[in-house]
């Protein structure tokens, strides 16, 4: 527990993904955060990466953050091994770019595209997802080693 100011910060190190949790109650800490470009309340479909990310080379930090929340590892069974995948999904297309544009101007090749929702009930409206994608033993491995 570390203090700024008269309010008590809760940071939590999750070693085991490489990230600090952050919470905080205090209103000049969270308005400088707020400064950096981080949107506040409902984001939805018009969330992007703040240009702050892009101006000081921080967007890798960005997308791992992004893809341990939101992304998930494959393991796809072909007939004798196992094939990697690695995936998120999200409803602001923006930000599904800008994750996949870092990720193959480090060197992996993936795909963007619009993802199939499946089980869709036309009863409520349904927001259009979008999906990058990135196959193989290679982009894991580039994906690990960054």
């Amino acid at each position: 527990m570390k203090s700024f100011g008269r309010k008590s910060v809760t940071i939590k190190e999750r070693k085991s993904c490489g990230a600090i949790e952050i919470n905080f109650p205090d209103k000049n800490l969270f308005d400088k955060i707020k400064s950096f470009g981080f949107p506040v309340g409902k984001k939805g479909p018009n969330i992007s990466i703040p240009s702050y990310f892009y101006d000081r080379d921080l967007i890798g930090f960005i997308a791992a953050g992004f893809i341990a929340t939101d992304g998930s590892l494959v393991l796809t069974k072909n007939p004798n091994k196992y094939y990697p995948r690695i995936e998120a999904n999200g409803i602001s297309k923006v930000l599904i770019q800008q994750i996949h544009s870092f990720f193959e101007s480090v060197g992996m090749n993936g795909a963007f595209y619009l993802a199939k929702r499946k089980n869709v009930s036309r009863s409520y409206n349904v927001q259009p997802a979008f999906r990058l994608q990135f196959n193989g033993k290679k982009n894991l491995l580039l994906f690990n080693e960054l």
